[in-house]
């Protein structure tokens, strides 16, 4: 028996005839790549109010995008501080999620990759380690 690979491609649907309106949604690691987009496409849809959670206030990359894209509609942000490699502010971020009212959407979004480029003369290639 032979295995074949194939390739699977999905070209994803665009989200229509959805409200956000009267939503709140908190999203992690926020600042950039997945959690930056994700915090977009939730502003597009009407979110009222978006809790954007990073490492450190001070690397807030993304808050200044998140703040244009919201800038013609009416939304409530809020940039809190959550490292997630930190317990005491894992401890904090929660304690703080109690003072919300309530919380419909919670993407839960971290990468973090404590890696050390290596050259392999084998391959004459960069890797990972």
């Amino acid at each position: 028996a032979s295995l074949r690979l194939q390739l699977l491609t999905v070209k994803p649907v665009t989200v229509q005839g959805v409200s956000l309106a009267g939503k709140t949604a908190l999203v992690t690691g926020s600042n950039t790549g997945v959690g930056l987009e994700t915090s977009r496409q939730l502003l597009e849809l009407g979110l009222s109010k978006l809790i954007i959670a990073v490492r450190s206030e001070e690397e807030v990359d993304g808050e200044g995008e998140v703040i244009r894209w919201s800038e013609s509609i009416d939304v409530s942000i809020g940039v809190w501080e959550l490292d997630q490699s930190d317990y005491d502010s894992i401890v904090a971020f929660a304690e703080r999620t109690k003072s919300l009212s309530w919380l419909d959407i919670v993407v839960l979004n971290i990468g973090i990759v404590n890696a050390t480029r290596v050259f392999n003369p084998k391959t004459d290639q960069e890797e990972m380690t």
